[in-house]
């Protein structure tokens, strides 16, 4: 695994100084000079501005995705929401093992503890929620078959208190027609 940048090293507060510089539209040289006395070459700051950018458009365009997808979902289905979020987390275990950068992930796991039981905790909420986006399903199915029946009783009833049928004759149209019995 290559060793982390000397920049990544650094306390949190110079990396935010960082950040609020570039992002206030500072060039490398102006950065370097508000450091004052931080040891840090030109070249290294380049290179973490770098891999920040690369960062931040790769979160961009996910806020870009996600905010489309849920854009267009819209209230209609929630499961379809938390199925898309389950499958996004798929998607970014599953990368950070296949991708180039593979072994150094293999490599970083195996020497934290730490980090393979947050990829545990990661992989148990996923089936969580797997199970979960189930549940909920079967519920919200449960409840239309139930609001259905309940609205062909009425509907049927009233129907055949119009037509001068019997109570009888409608639960037997009801058992019959709809499998509702009373």
């Amino acid at each position: 695994m290559a060793p982390r940048s000397k920049i990544a090293r650094m306390p949190p507060e110079v990396k935010r100084k960082i950040g609020e510089l570039w992002d206030a539209g500072a060039t490398l040289d102006q950065i370097l000079q508000a450091l004052g006395s931080v040891d840090v070459s030109r070249s290294a700051l380049g290179r973490h501005i770098q891999q920040r950018e690369k960062l931040v458009e790769r979160l961009r365009r996910s806020r870009e995705i996600a905010d489309s997808v849920v854009q267009n979902l819209g209230d209609k289905n929630p499961g379809k929401t938390q199925a898309i979020l389950i499958e996004s987390l798929h998607s970014i275990i599953f990368d950070m093992f296949s991708g180039e950068n593979a072994d150094d992930a293999i490599t970083s796991l195996q020497a934290s503890p730490k980090g393979m039981s947050m990829l545990a905790d990661a992989i148990h909420s996923l089936a969580r929620a797997q199970r979960l986006d189930v549940d909920v399903r079967a519920d919200l199915e449960k409840r239309a078959r139930e609001k259905a029946e309940r609205e062909a009783k009425e509907a049927v009833t009233q129907a055949a208190r119009q037509q001068g049928l019997s109570a009888e004759t409608a639960a037997a149209i009801m058992a019959g027609a709809f499998g509702v019995q009373k």
